[in-house]
């Protein structure tokens, strides 16, 4: 037995519909956009949280942002990080080389608080080791982010049920 499916629209539902469409993608990426924008920021709390500090340049230089693509309703883009390029070798990790004395000569006094030769001892070995063995990644981009996508997929995927009844449930 075959069966027919029926669907009647009528010039009033068309009409309603059509106002809904127009302004949908609008309402719906404002809708999913405090939804992102408010884990982008509890994201990058935890990325802070997971990040070395010596001077905490590199703590305080992450940040966090959303954007809206250029046509409404094409998608919400979340954004942690950090423009300065030391950002990636400390989260990933270093092949072996040979590092700058200075900045390891003031980690060594500020970290381990030497002072006089046996700083600059302390800080020679540092580098040669860094010299053989390189640098192990610290993952704190990579970390929080693995820790907290159930997290946010649960989120995303209820903003994202919110708009799309903002902007196209009855009675929007």
């Amino acid at each position: 037995m075959t069966q027919m499916i029926q669907l009647v629209i009528n010039a009033a539902d068309m009409q309603r519909l059509g106002a809904q469409w127009e302004r949908g993608p609008s309402v719906f990426d404002a809708s999913v956009k405090s939804r992102v924008a408010a884990q982008m920021l509890d994201l990058a709390a935890d990325v802070q949280e997971m990040t070395p500090t010596n001077q905490s340049t590199l703590k305080a230089s992450i940040g966090q942002g959303v954007s809206t693509e250029v046509r409404p309703g094409l998608g919400v883009t979340g954004i942690v990080g950090t423009s300065l390029s030391y950002a990636v070798p400390v989260e990933l990790g270093t092949r072996p080389h040979i590092p700058p004395f200075e900045p390891i000569l003031l980690w060594v006094k500020q970290k381990l608080g030497l002072r006089g030769k046996e700083a600059v001892r302390v800080a020679h070995a540092v580098k040669w080791t860094i010299a053989k063995r390189g640098t192990l990644g610290v993952g704190m981009f990579h970390r929080t982010f693995a820790r907290r996508r159930g997290e946010i997929a649960r989120v995303l995927n209820f903003a994202v049920q919110e708009g799309l009844k903002r902007a196209f449930g009855s009675g929007s």
